[in-house]
């Protein structure tokens, strides 16, 4: 199983293929992401502006034809601006699972840093803090001419700092992402590479697993666990193929994860000591076929928070 990005402007995407962040959910093994860049993050930043904008525009041309021009109309625009922009940075990445408009179209998500689910309280705390760390410094810029004296220097210090924090920092955060744990990726698309448990020498057939899961207990996870669950079952087959013993850091690795899904899904039989492959590769086998009945009924699950978004969207 492998993870690639839309078709979405590859060109923004460039620079941030080769940087990856691992983040490691509370069970299981790091998954990989690509952090968004600061060109592809800009690009987003550009079209929720422009949008915002004709939002706004739109709320100006109703109150002219309504009730006639006016200086009313600047303070309708200078606020305006203020309270339609924050609601709608917040409330398009609750409503599209961390992606404003201008993030979808250029590929980018918001997920939580920590590996848990991507809460309101984050999204909102980032987008509130965004105002300070992005348009003021924007608007500054815009007017830093109009400025005497001190007040233009610091205003050149802000400006800086705001360039600087995501600029210099390992996974692109700015101060916001910082407090609220929260990391923009560029969105992946998980994609179910030929079965790797089918091309393994002696590999049983479909349905002729030695271990059993319910719909229950497969329902945790979705297509990231199951791509890094893959990795495993293809390097310890890769093992059998050639009639050697895996090493015993990556033995140690397969007893973890064995453990720690055996644990996530209540799963009561106990296993001996040399079973713990066999029961990644039959869960892996168990799994991938849920997860693609799934998709054949519309219902594709990208990761293990799927349930708990449903839920909350319901």
């Amino acid at each position: 199983m492998t993870a690639g990005v839309g078709n979405t402007s590859d060109a923004l995407r460039e620079a941030a293929l080769s940087k990856k962040v691992y983040i490691s959910p509370p069970e299981g093994v790091p998954i990989p992401f690509a952090i968004a860049g600061l060109g592809a993050r800009l690009y987003a930043q550009v079209v929720d502006l422009l949008l915002t904008q004709l939002l706004l525009l739109l709320v100006v041309l109703v109150l002219l034809a309504l009730f006639g021009g006016g200086p009313y109309l600047w303070i309708v625009w200078s606020l305006g601006y203020f309270f339609l922009r924050v609601p709608y940075y917040v409330l398009a990445e609750i409503a599209w699972n961390g992606a404003t408009l201008g993030k979808r179209l250029s590929g980018l998500r918001v997920i939580d840093a920590g590996g848990g689910p991507l809460t309101i309280h984050a999204i909102t705390v980032r987008n509130l803090l965004k105002e300070a760390e992005v348009f003021f410094p924007g608007a500054l810029a815009l007017g830093i001419g109009g400025l005497d004296g001190w007040v233009q220097w610091v205003a050149v210090a802000w400006i800086c700092l705001a360039i600087a924090i995501p600029a210099t920092n390992r996974r692109r955060q700015r101060l916001g992402d910082m407090i609220a744990g929260t990391i923009v990726i560029l969105r992946p698309q998980a994609v179910l590479l030929p079965d790797a448990a089918v091309h393994r020498q002696g590999a049983r057939p479909a349905g002729h697993e030695a271990f059993g899961f319910s719909s229950a207990q497969l329902d945790h996870y979705g297509a990231y666990e199951l791509q890094t669950l893959e990795g495993l079952v293809r390097q310890n087959d890769d093992h059998l193929a050639r009639g050697t013993r895996p090493s015993i850091q990556v033995q140690k690795e397969i007893e973890a994860v064995s453990a720690a899904i055996r644990t996530k899904i209540a799963y009561g039989v106990q296993i001996g000591t040399h079973d713990h492959a066999r029961f990644l590769s039959d869960f892996y086998r168990a799994q991938r076929r849920y997860l693609e009945e799934k998709q054949l009924l519309g219902e594709a699950r990208a990761d293990k928070f799927h349930a708990s978004r449903k839920e909350a969207g319901s």
